[in-house]
């Protein structure tokens, strides 16, 4: 029996120690692939039936992530293996503060063109503030779609920068609304009203292309749009789209749909292209939990909870 970290560059070492309670740690690579009955991941690799072939003996996967969308968790339950992710640790998680503080950056780095100043300084030798005017975030009106740890988050950043927050989500009472100090709206309301649209659903199957083209085309006109929870709940196509013809007025993602598949080709990817073209597109490479204390806050609480409540206990 064996661990094997397949991603484990800066993992943390007391997460490593976790696991080696359980078997020997290997790093990358194992050099007996039959042998490894822990695999954990980050989101380098999709894990998926072609690579979960070398691993006859796998019982578990672990990632120190929410989302599940770089994992093939339907041929998971066909074959038996057992997935724990973040969402198994949530009092962990409720000390991660690093997406949320990168959606907040992406709204301000947008809004003030932050990124393109300072290029137009550096590379073109320019001194002139009145090509990158812009409006303050006092008074603007922010929606957020999904209202979980993220969204109540990006809340707090919000209101006090002097935000009109409001919030939409499904699954939540309204409690969870009036503690926050955030006024709950209907999605269609958000859509219309907003000045800033920021995306903070979980993704499952009901919530894959959620915003889509009716509702960009619903968004008035001049919004922007900011993407830091999974690609597939935006329809990139209708959004870049929106964005050549004016309807929007910018976007952030730090996640696009198929992401482990699109790497390799990024210029074929709408928001992308649309970024090279010189429109206001912000595109990072889903660094929203690549913080070194995030990911070694859950790195080390994931490994915590699968070697004493898992293993131990299961």
């Amino acid at each position: 029996m064996s661990v094997l970290i397949l991603e484990p560059e800066a993992y943390s070492p007391a997460a490593v120690a976790l696991y080696r309670q359980l078997a020997p740690v290997h790093l990358a690579t194992a050099p007996d692939p039959s042998n490894v009955e822990f695999l954990v991941v980050r989101l380098g690799h999709y894990i998926g039936r072609e690579l979960l072939s070398a691993f006859p003996r796998l019982r578990l996967i672990a990632t120190p992530t929410t989302g599940l969308n770089h994992i093939d968790t339907a041929y998971c339950d066909e074959v038996g293996l057992r997935v724990v992710s973040l969402r198994d640790c949530p009092s962990a998680i409720e000390q991660v503060t690093s997406t949320s503080e990168l959606a907040f950056g992406l709204l301000l780095a947008l809004l003030r063109h932050i990124p393109a100043a300072a290029r137009d300084v550096v590379e073109s030798g320019r001194w002139d503030r009145d090509r990158f005017q812009a409006r303050q975030v006092q008074g603007l009106r922010l929606g957020l779609i999904g209202f979980g740890r993220i969204g109540r988050h990006v809340a707090g950043y919000g209101r006090a920068f002097g935000m009109h927050v409001r919030a939409c989500d499904p699954y939540l009472d309204d409690a969870a609304f009036s503690d926050q100090q955030v006024e709950r709206a209907e999605l269609a309301d958000l859509l219309t009203a907003s000045d800033i649209l920021s995306i903070h659903a979980k993704y499952t199957a009901e919530t894959d292309g959620l915003i889509g083209q009716a509702e960009i085309a619903q968004m008035r006109a001049g919004v922007l749009l900011i993407n830091t929870a999974r690609g597939e709940i935006l329809d990139e196509e209708a959004a870049a789209l929106a964005l050549r013809r004016g309807h929007l007025a910018g976007i952030a993602v730090d996640v696009l749909a198929r992401e482990n598949l699109v790497a390799g080709d990024l210029g074929r990817n709408p928001l992308v292209a649309a970024a090279r073209d010189g429109f206001n597109v912000l595109v990072t490479p889903h660094i929203g939990g690549a913080s070194r204390d995030a990911m070694h806050l859950t790195e080390q609480s994931l490994a915590a909870y699968i070697v004493n409540e898992v293993v131990h206990c299961g």
